[in-house]
C-alpha cells in the first residue's frame, strides 16, 4: 500500500481523473448533474348544484363545466377553449341562458398537447 493507504497506488494504477489532471492540468474536470422533478397538480372545483347534464358526443349524461372552469383545468385561457369548442375537439353544449358548457369527459380525455 502506499502513503495514500489506497491499494490501486500501491500497484502503480491511477484513477481515471487523476490521469485527466496529469495530461491536462489546466484543464477542469467536467461534472455532469442531472436533476429530476416530479409535479403533481389536483384541482378540485367545488360547486353547490350540480352541472350534470346530457352530452349527445358521448351518448350519457355527464358533468360539464363552465368555459372558465375547463380553462383553468387544462392550464389554459378561454379563447382556447372557444376555440376547440367550435372546432369540436371539446364537447360542448349551450344552457337555455346561451352560456357555453363543455363535457368534463371529453376535456379530461383530450391530447394535453391540444391545449
Amino acid at each position: 500500500m502506499s502513503s495514500s493507504g489506497s491499494p490501486s497506488h500501491a500497484a502503480g494504477f491511477r484513477t481515471a481523473a487523476e490521469t485527466e489532471t496529469q495530461l491536462n492540468p489546466t484543464k477542469p474536470m467536467k461534472r455532469r448533474t442531472e436533476i429530476t422533478i416530479e409535479i403533481d397538480r389536483v384541482t378540485v372545483i367545488s360547486r353547490r348544484e350540480s352541472n350534470q347534464a346530457w352530452c349527445a358526443a358521448c351518448g350519457a349524461e355527464v358533468s360539464h363545466l363552465t368555459a372558465p372552469e375547463a380553462a383553468t383545468l387544462s392550464a389554459t385561457d378561454v379563447q382556447t377553449i372557444f376555440r376547440h369548442a367550435a372546432s369540436g375537439a371539446l364537447h360542448s353544449s349551450l344552457t337555455r341562458h346561451g352560456a357555453l358548457l363543455i363535457c368534463l369527459t371529453s376535456l379530461l380525455h383530450a391530447p394535453q398537447n391540444k391545449f
